[in-house]
């Protein structure tokens, strides 16, 4: 059988060891571990082999290999949400010209040997139909998720990589596109976090780490021996779990965040967000906040960090003070919330090294502040947050430059780093290995603020009081 991929002994970038394996033309692979994105780089071109010891039967000699294969990485903030102008663009309540409607967007992407009956295929099994005269921007994450997907296969890559394509996905929108993804035609590479069940379609495994790369029944050991770690790491959650509970029933005086009745919908339709919001988080508390692809996750904190246009209402309370226009101020309601979610990761400057990067949350901006400005008891914190999540604060190395676990640690350092009242965490760990949440897991249970979390995985959610399904809150929305 034809191979799409081959490396015969081949050393590549960070790889010390040499690996070989060959991936054949009708693969669908899973790929694992805390160098799958370095592998991927190394499949997709992007890091080239000087040993010329990797190479592409299958493919053209004309072509290069970045030219042939298309990688789309979701891990990384590459939802069209999270490119906005600027956070709460995708919740304005007016169009400007250069926004455009999913329908102008696939146009747009659309190669002229796509025909008319093709295009309609795509969108038909991606389940796009009904969106396309949303406003792109605004698109929920699986909606983006699919459209971007279904994007990538216009252009007929000879090869898909799809980093962490299920994340953030309810299980509606992950069936959906697991059913669609068994059905192409093309080699495809997906990236798995570890604990993350592979579909039943896929047929090859990779397991990449520091020692190396290593393939099917070596790559499903290394998986399996993972497990034992899960295992541990579950049963100490449920340790912490049990003191909280047992915490909990203390009464609490107050709420630290309340919605009472408020009305939401999409700028540019007559369909709901909200219809009527109405609870009560009390100070304190740990709420998981749950619901399908669309039902508001993303909304919801937009309204009580004020980026929302209809976060200026009466209807949103935050320790028991009504929000008034004149009253509160974009930056005097930030003073008092962290946040770590795609959409900061998304835009948050690359140049920055851990210092600089972790000094933001002390502006509620991303603008660093020079250390000569920050007070001791700042810079103390600093240290302190540093020395707990196993960061080095004085690493000059550029955010851009570091994993994208360390990535993640950091925006959740900057996140805490102030002690704010309220804390939000919107996949704040996904990627992130099991030795580094528990690092932050300790961190927050020191914590004493409200927490808000949405997670992908039970593994990735740190423990938490209750969950609020805004499905159940609301009529459902259109996916």
């Amino acid at each position: 059988m034809s191979a799409i991929f081959k490396a015969n002994n081949a050393i590549v970038g960070k790889f010390k060891h040499p690996f070989s394996f060959e991936l054949p033309i009708k693969s669908k692979t899973a790929v694992y571990g805390p160098y799958r994105s370095h592998l991927i780089d190394i499949i997709s071109g992007r890091i080239m082999d000087p040993q010329k010891r990797i190479t592409y039967p299958s493919f053209e000699k004309s072509l290069w290999p970045m030219q042939a294969v298309d990688v789309i990485r979701f891990g990384e903030g590459n939802s069209s949400s999270s490119k906005a102008p600027f956070i709460g663009a995708r919740y304005e309540s007016f169009r400007d010209e250069f926004d455009y409607t999913l329908e102008e967007v696939m146009q747009a992407a659309r190669p002229k040997s796509f025909t008319d009956s093709q295009f309609k295929q795509i969108v038909d099994s991606f389940n796009l139909n009904q969106l396309m005269d949303r406003w792109s921007v605004g698109l929920s994450n699986g909606q983006s998720r699919r459209a971007q997907i279904a994007m990538a296969l216009m252009k007929k890559p000879k090869l898909l990589i799809i980093d962490e394509p299920f994340l953030g996905l309810d299980k509606e929108n992950t069936t959906l596109l697991s059913d669609v993804l068994e059905t192409i035609q093309i080699p495809l590479i997906i990236g798995l976090r570890i604990g993350e069940d592979a579909p039943h379609w896929v047929n090859h495994y990779l397991f990449a780490d520091k020692d190396g790369v290593v393939f099917d029944d070596e790559a499903l050991k290394m998986i399996d021996s993972h497990k034992c770690e899960i295992s541990q790491f579950r049963q100490a959650k449920l340790k912490v779990q049990h003191r909280m509970d047992i915490r909990d029933k203390n009464p609490v005086a107050r709420p630290s965040i309340e919605f009472r009745g408020l009305q939401v919908k999409f700028a540019d339709s007559d369909t709901y967000i909200f219809k009527n919001l109405e609870f009560k988080i009390a100070d304190g508390e740990r709420v998981r906040i749950q619901g399908p692809n669309g039902s508001g996750k993303s909304t919801l904190f937009a309204l009580i960090t004020a980026d929302h246009p209809k976060s200026w209402s009466e209807k949103v309370v935050l320790f028991g003070e009504p929000r008034v226009v004149g009253k509160h101020s974009y930056f005097g309601i930030n003073e008092d919330i962290g946040v770590s979610s795609p959409e900061i990761h998304a835009i948050f400057p690359k140049r920055l090294n851990i210092f600089q990067a972790i000094s933001t949350g002390f502006a509620s901006s991303l603008f660093p502040i020079k250390k000569t400005s920050l007070s001791s008891h700042q810079i103390d914190q600093m240290k302190s947050i540093c020395d707990d999540l196993g960061l080095d604060l004085n690493d000059p190395t550029p955010f851009r430059d570091l994993s994208m676990p360390d990535q993640k640690m950091i925006l959740f350092a900057r996140a805490i780093v102030k002690s704010p009242r309220i804390l939000i965490l919107d996949e704040a760990f996904s990627t992130v290995p099991i030795a580094q949440m528990q690092l932050a897991f300790a961190v927050l249970e020191k914590y004493q603020g409200t927490v808000l979390i949405v997670a992908h995985l039970d593994d990735e959610a740190p423990p938490y009081n209750r969950s609020i399904n805004l499905h159940e809150l609301n009529e459902p929305n259109t996916k």
